[in-house]
């Protein structure tokens, strides 16, 4: 039987021993404690009732190779006895496991790697290891900060695509990481905008050398396609509650209308101050010199150096080597899934709690979602959220949850299922819940987080967007074009409303409009109670508009600042729970062998449309998706930021 009063410092032991053939009484019994110091050294006592000693210590040892990490233990036991002579051993033993050791050999540089598109929802692939996910860089950053022997990082930067907010969330992690102490280096491949922005968090930057340096500074280019889908046949009827809803005017209009640009300029100039006063501060760099930067867009890698942008012209390979002398010379570099895909020593008893991080991304809608393919729109079904809900929070393991959120809405039934099945399954459980904000968490993506639990966000996070829009498709003109003609037999005026055959009559345009504002005052109520604004300012904080993360914190639209490891941070601190704990992502999507290899064809031949190309099919898919689900109104968040 053991007792831990004090953590797993402190074992309190005792042993009974029985041999066949003999009195109960004379049973022996053993009394020991096992106390855990500093770098996991552990002294050993024991005595017995017949007044027999023994005592120990066991020292590990850090012998990592590259690629193999393990821990040598050298220990010493000694024994007294009442009758006869001591006995003294000394031995060595080798673990797979990672120990904190007072003696390292060779001490350890993380090395992470940015580059294209890092999910944050683990797959299940039959090709190849799992693959680490956005979550296990943020975590490892963090995890690296507390681990004796790790002297630095280096982040290998090459055009990772990531959203502002996603940018934030690891220079977070990056600055923690500084302050204790420790350096992180930059390898630099690409610049531009989002790539720069990420390694102005180091404390060195190495360029490379054939690279011209490009910085131009954040704009916002807007796609309209009214004069296409006029020639085409195609008209986007659209009904709106909130004056700055703006989804469907991408469809419905040909220029920018004066409210869609005063609500762009106005996301765009706070995006834009956290971007640039990131920038001059992390380089110590005067505002005009950045000024004076934009307005050249590109220079050669030396004026780069010159004016302050980077700190040494230098090829990878050989920027690592130098990272390794200037780190004291007997440093090891050790990949990302080396450092997190390694067993630790485990130093508690029983199961290790859990906290669950439940993903909604892309669109919001109706029903069961599988696993996105290569070509399909990603998205998050409302039956599949109350699965999820219900496996993590019924779970005995599962100490509490986060709710990640990186989406811009959907299907206003959906949304507001998804609230109600959180709200329902929490207090059947009755475990913590937070929600953190990624990139986007607008529109239906943030009405599903006004449950009255803690919000995460970072401060370029895109949320807000309070607002309803509804309407259908008319392909009148294409029929007329392709000579299509309809016959129509009706039981009731309205019964072919939703016809995508004609348009909308004004009497038809007057329901649709009813309908929208009933539920636009749904959605305002549920802000309402679920944040605790009063109700007489929800008008200067609905009607569409959007905010960033750092404006929704001034507005009380979100509690914190900060990512997904604040978040999960928050529910530690919720539950009470201490030391080693696990991350359990749901869903964790299974890739068969065919859609693994599709999507590796569909990656290459995607990647050489044009941009424009593909943010219009884009925009058409989500349309297509929620219209196709017979939506009569939709949350949906009226444009998409992305910053190269």
């Amino acid at each position: 039987m053991s007792l831990r009063p004090f953590r797993h410092y402190i074992t309190l032991s005792v042993d009974m021993h029985h041999q066949e053939d003999t009195e109960w009484r004379d049973s022996a019994f053993v009394y020991s404690v096992d106390i855990t110091l500093g770098n996991d050294i552990s002294l050993y006592g024991a005595a017995d009732n017949e007044k027999n000693i023994s005592f120990g210590i066991k020292v590990p040892i850090d012998i990592s190779a590259p690629g193999a990490r393990s821990t040598l233990i050298a220990d010493y036991y000694g024994t007294t006895r009442r009758e006869g002579p001591g006995l003294s051993t000394f031995g060595f033993s080798i673990a797979g496991e990672i120990f904190r050791s007072p003696i390292r050999t060779p001490r350890q540089l993380l090395k992470i790697e940015l580059k294209g598109e890092m999910s944050e929802i683990p797959s299940q692939r039959i090709m190849g290891a799992d693959q680490p996910v956005y979550f296990d860089v943020l975590n490892a950053i963090a995890a690296a900060g507390d681990t004796p022997g790790i002297e630095g990082i280096i982040l290998t930067i090459d055009g990772p695509r990531m959203g502002i907010a996603r940018i934030q969330e690891v220079r977070e992690e990056l600055n923690r990481f500084r302050r204790k102490g420790k350096k992180v280096y930059a390898i630099l491949l690409t610049s531009g905008n989002s790539d720069y922005y990420l390694a102005t968090a180091a404390d060195t930057i190495y360029f490379n050398p054939a690279e011209t340096f490009t910085l131009t500074g954040l704009s916002s280019q807007v796609y309209f396609y009214r004069e296409l889908l006029d020639k085409i046949g195609i008209k986007f009827e659209s009904v709106r509650k909130g004056r700055y809803k703006f989804f469907n005017e991408a469809f419905t209009s040909r220029v920018m209308s004066r409210d869609y640009r005063e609500s762009l300029i106005q996301l765009l100039t706070d995006l834009n101050s956290q971007f640039t006063g990131a920038i001059t501060s992390s380089r110590n760099m005067s505002p005009g010199v950045l000024d004076d930067m934009f307005r050249r867009a590109m220079i050669t890698s030396q004026e780069a150096v010159d004016a302050g942008f980077v700190d040494v012209l230098m090829y990878p390979d050989p920027a690592e080597r130098d990272i390794v002398r200037i780190s004291g010379g007997n440093c090891r570099i050790t990949n990302l899934r080396e450092f997190i895909f390694f067993p630790r020593r485990p130093v508690q008893w029983g199961p290790v709690p859990e906290i669950a991080i439940i993903h909604v991304g892309g669109s919001i809608v109706r029903g069961n979602t599988d696993s996105p393919g290569p070509f399909s729109p990603d998205a998050t079904g409302d039956e599949t959220y109350k699965k999820l809900l219900g496996e993590a929070l019924s779970s005995r393991s599962v100490a509490g949850a986060v709710i990640r959120v990186n989406s811009g809405g959907g299907s206003a039934v959906a949304s507001d299922l998804m609230r109600h099945y959180l709200l329902e399954i929490k207090s059947r459980f009755n475990k913590p819940v937070v929600f953190s904000f990624g990139d986007i968490a607008a529109s239906g993506g943030y009405y599903i987080a006004c449950t009255g639990d803690g919000i995460f966000a970072s401060p370029g996070t895109i949320t807000g967007s309070i607002g309803v829009i509804s309407g259908k498709v008319s392909l009148k003109a294409l029929y007329e074009k392709i000579g299509v003609n309809r016959e129509v037999v009706k039981m009731a005026e309205q019964s072919d409303i939703f016809t995508e055959a004609r348009d909308m009559t004004d009497a038809e345009k007057d329901i649709f409009q009813k309908s929208v504002e009933a539920i636009y005052r749904r959605f305002t109520q549920v802000v309402s109670e679920g944040r605790k604004i009063e109700s007489a300012k929800m008008d200067g904080l609905a009607e569409g508009r959007v905010f960033t993360g750092s404006q929704a914190m001034a507005h009380r639209l979100v509690d914190s600042m900060g990512g997904l490891q604040a978040a999960v941070e928050q529910v530690l601190r919720l539950t009470g729970t201490t030391g080693a704990y696990s991350v359990k992502h749901l869903p964790r999507h299974r890739v068969p062998l065919g859609a693994e290899l599709f999507s590796t064809i569909a990656a290459g031949s995607t990647s050489k449309l044009p941009d424009s190309l593909l943010k219009a099919a884009s925009r058409i898919t989500e349309i297509e998706l929620l219209y196709d689900r017979n939506e009569s109104a939709l949350y949906l968040y009226p444009y998409k930021v992305i910053i190269k």
